[in-house]
């Protein structure tokens, strides 16, 4: 309802993270999706250089709302590439908490 009334979708809270970040971090494939197509930027980073990114949470997530999050990010155009946390790249995080395969 809230963006079908004009809610702005990458409007941070206190943290610095985006409705987005916080979708993929909990694992809410449905409402990345959502978010995607009202215009969320996948590629946004919360406060400071090291503060990762939807893609990076998404990564995480083993099953297939990791892969869903995954996927819906990278259709519209996450950078897999980004750096974030500790210099490591959102595909290294998978391996590293074993969500392969």
């Amino acid at each position: 309802v809230l963006l079908q009334r004009g809610a702005t979708v990458d409007l941070p809270g206190d943290s610095g993270e985006t409705a987005l970040m916080l979708a993929a971090e909990y694992g809410h494939a449905e409402t990345v999706k959502v978010l995607c197509s009202h215009g969320a930027r996948p590629d946004l980073q919360g406060l400071g250089k090291d503060h990762p990114g939807a893609l990076f949470f998404g990564a995480l997530h083993a099953g297939e709302d990791g892969v869903a999050i995954v996927a819906t990010l990278l259709e519209h155009r996450a950078n897999p590439n980004l750096r974030v946390v500790e210099n490591s790249i959102p595909g290294y995080s998978s391996i590293r908490e074993g969500n392969v395969g």
